[in-house]
Protein backbone atom coordinates (compact mmCIF):
# COMPACT_ATOMS: atom_id res chain seq x y z
CA UNK A 1 0.00 0.00 0.00
CA UNK A 2 2.93 2.42 0.34
CA UNK A 3 5.03 1.21 -2.12
CA UNK A 4 7.36 2.54 -4.04
CA UNK A 5 9.30 2.07 -0.88
CA UNK A 6 12.13 0.39 0.79
CA UNK A 7 11.96 -2.17 3.90
CA UNK A 8 14.90 -2.69 5.61
CA UNK A 9 14.62 -5.86 8.28
CA UNK A 10 17.77 -6.14 10.33
CA UNK A 11 18.83 -9.33 11.74
CA UNK A 12 16.24 -11.31 9.93
CA UNK A 13 16.86 -14.41 11.10
CA UNK A 14 15.35 -13.61 14.81
CA UNK A 15 12.28 -13.12 12.78
CA UNK A 16 12.31 -15.67 10.44
CA UNK A 17 13.91 -18.88 12.30
CA UNK A 18 11.57 -21.54 13.01
CA UNK A 19 11.97 -24.82 15.05
CA UNK A 20 10.82 -27.43 15.44
CA UNK A 21 9.26 -27.48 18.91
CA UNK A 22 5.41 -26.57 17.28
CA UNK A 23 5.53 -22.94 17.20
CA UNK A 24 3.09 -22.75 14.28
CA UNK A 25 2.66 -18.58 14.61
CA UNK A 26 6.11 -18.82 13.28
CA UNK A 27 5.68 -21.35 10.42
CA UNK A 28 2.98 -18.88 9.57
CA UNK A 29 5.19 -15.82 9.14
CA UNK A 30 7.64 -17.85 7.11
CA UNK A 31 5.21 -18.75 5.25
CA UNK A 32 3.52 -15.42 4.69
CA UNK A 33 6.52 -14.11 4.08
CA UNK A 34 8.16 -16.48 1.46
CA UNK A 35 4.70 -16.17 -0.34
CA UNK A 36 5.58 -12.21 -0.55
CA UNK A 37 8.43 -12.20 -1.58
CA UNK A 38 7.99 -15.01 -4.36
CA UNK A 39 4.41 -13.31 -5.52
CA UNK A 40 4.72 -9.80 -4.72
CA UNK A 41 4.47 -7.25 -7.82
CA UNK A 42 4.99 -4.19 -5.82
CA UNK A 43 7.62 -1.65 -5.99
CA UNK A 44 9.19 -2.48 -2.82
CA UNK A 45 12.89 -3.05 -2.58
CA UNK A 46 13.13 -4.98 0.87
CA UNK A 47 17.34 -5.75 2.57
CA UNK A 48 17.36 -7.26 5.14
CA UNK A 49 20.62 -8.48 7.34
CA UNK A 50 21.74 -11.44 9.26
CA UNK A 51 24.40 -12.26 11.41
CA UNK A 52 23.90 -15.93 11.81
CA UNK A 53 22.54 -16.78 8.27
CA UNK A 54 22.56 -20.81 9.02
CA UNK A 55 19.75 -19.95 11.27
CA UNK A 56 17.62 -19.00 8.03
CA UNK A 57 15.29 -21.80 6.60
CA UNK A 58 16.69 -22.99 2.93
CA UNK A 59 13.55 -21.57 1.48
CA UNK A 60 14.24 -18.21 1.55
CA UNK A 61 17.43 -18.84 -0.82
CA UNK A 62 15.01 -20.35 -3.28
CA UNK A 63 15.68 -18.48 -6.53
CA UNK A 64 13.18 -15.56 -7.10
CA UNK A 65 12.27 -14.55 -3.68
CA UNK A 66 15.83 -12.25 -3.18
CA UNK A 67 17.77 -10.94 -6.35
CA UNK A 68 21.31 -11.02 -4.80
CA UNK A 69 22.80 -11.86 -1.43
CA UNK A 70 26.10 -9.63 -0.59
CA UNK A 71 28.30 -11.10 2.31
CA UNK A 72 30.12 -8.37 3.99
CA UNK A 73 32.86 -9.42 6.25
CA UNK A 74 35.53 -8.28 8.26
CA UNK A 75 36.61 -4.41 7.75
CA UNK A 76 40.19 -4.19 5.76
CA UNK A 77 43.16 -1.85 6.27
CA UNK A 78 41.16 0.63 4.26
CA UNK A 79 37.81 0.25 5.78
CA UNK A 80 38.61 0.39 9.36
CA UNK A 81 40.85 3.49 8.49
CA UNK A 82 37.62 5.43 7.10
CA UNK A 83 35.16 4.10 9.93
CA UNK A 84 38.23 4.92 12.66
CA UNK A 85 38.11 8.53 11.05
CA UNK A 86 34.72 8.96 10.87
CA UNK A 87 33.80 7.62 14.11
CA UNK A 88 36.34 10.06 15.64
CA UNK A 89 35.40 12.93 13.45
CA UNK A 90 31.39 12.32 15.10
CA UNK A 91 32.06 10.83 18.65
CA UNK A 92 35.11 12.18 19.80
CA UNK A 93 34.86 15.35 17.52
CA UNK A 94 38.86 14.99 16.69
CA UNK A 95 40.97 14.83 13.37
CA UNK A 96 43.51 11.74 13.45
CA UNK A 97 46.81 12.31 12.02
CA UNK A 98 48.46 9.93 9.63
CA UNK A 99 50.43 8.34 12.31
CA UNK A 100 47.32 7.64 14.60
CA UNK A 101 45.10 6.66 12.19
CA UNK A 102 48.03 3.82 10.96
CA UNK A 103 48.46 2.87 14.47
CA UNK A 104 44.62 2.43 15.18
CA UNK A 105 44.17 0.40 11.96
CA UNK A 106 46.75 -1.78 12.68
CA UNK A 107 45.72 -2.43 16.22
CA UNK A 108 42.30 -2.81 14.96
CA UNK A 109 43.16 -6.23 12.40
CA UNK A 110 40.08 -8.16 12.77
CA UNK A 111 37.76 -6.05 14.93
CA UNK A 112 34.46 -6.33 13.15
CA UNK A 113 32.45 -2.50 12.46
CA UNK A 114 30.80 -2.82 16.00
CA UNK A 115 33.94 -3.41 17.84
CA UNK A 116 35.31 -0.94 16.74
CA UNK A 117 32.61 1.66 17.32
CA UNK A 118 31.87 0.12 20.82
CA UNK A 119 35.74 1.19 21.95
CA UNK A 120 34.98 4.81 20.43
CA UNK A 121 31.76 5.07 22.27
CA UNK A 122 33.62 4.14 25.54
CA UNK A 123 36.22 6.90 24.49
CA UNK A 124 33.02 9.62 24.00
CA UNK A 125 31.80 8.56 27.54
CA UNK A 126 35.38 9.42 29.18
CA UNK A 127 35.46 13.06 26.87
CA UNK A 128 31.92 13.76 28.62
CA UNK A 129 33.10 12.83 32.24
CA UNK A 130 36.64 13.89 32.03
CA UNK A 131 36.51 16.05 29.54
CA UNK A 132 37.56 16.52 25.62
CA UNK A 133 41.58 17.32 26.77
CA UNK A 134 41.24 13.89 28.31
CA UNK A 135 41.25 12.14 25.06
CA UNK A 136 45.20 11.33 23.83
CA UNK A 137 46.38 8.99 21.45
CA UNK A 138 47.80 6.83 24.14
CA UNK A 139 44.47 6.53 25.76
CA UNK A 140 42.55 5.61 22.59
CA UNK A 141 45.50 3.00 22.17
CA UNK A 142 44.92 1.66 25.73
CA UNK A 143 40.97 1.26 25.15
CA UNK A 144 41.39 -0.42 21.83
CA UNK A 145 43.93 -2.70 23.52
CA UNK A 146 41.40 -3.68 25.83
CA UNK A 147 38.57 -5.13 22.96
CA UNK A 148 38.22 -8.46 22.34
CA UNK A 149 37.08 -8.34 18.74
CA UNK A 150 34.69 -11.36 17.41
CA UNK A 151 37.67 -12.37 15.28
CA UNK A 152 39.61 -13.90 18.25
CA UNK A 153 36.65 -14.15 20.47
CA UNK A 154 34.91 -16.79 17.81
CA UNK A 155 37.27 -17.37 15.33
CA UNK A 156 35.13 -20.88 14.30
CA UNK A 157 31.60 -18.83 13.53
CA UNK A 158 34.20 -16.18 11.24
CA UNK A 159 35.78 -19.22 9.66
CA UNK A 160 32.17 -20.61 8.98
CA UNK A 161 30.54 -17.30 8.00
CA UNK A 162 33.21 -16.95 5.27
CA UNK A 163 33.54 -20.00 4.01
CA UNK A 164 29.40 -19.80 3.23
CA UNK A 165 30.17 -16.21 1.81
CA UNK A 166 32.52 -17.26 -0.50
CA UNK A 167 30.44 -20.20 -1.94
CA UNK A 168 26.83 -18.85 -1.47
CA UNK A 169 26.79 -14.84 -1.60
CA UNK A 170 28.26 -12.07 -3.86
CA UNK A 171 31.15 -10.24 -1.81
CA UNK A 172 30.63 -6.67 -0.54
CA UNK A 173 33.90 -5.78 -0.44
CA UNK A 174 35.88 -4.63 -3.20
CA UNK A 175 39.05 -5.69 -1.19
CA UNK A 176 41.91 -7.16 -3.31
Amino acid sequence: NVSPCVIWIDEIEKALAVSDTGNDTGKRVLGQCLFWLQESSSRVFLVATANDISQLPYELFRKGRFSEIFFIDLPDDRERGDVLTLYARRSLHMTLSDSELADLVRLTDGFSYSDIESAVKEVAQLALTQGQSAITHQLLLERFRKVLPISRSSPEQIARIRKWGSERAVAASTRT
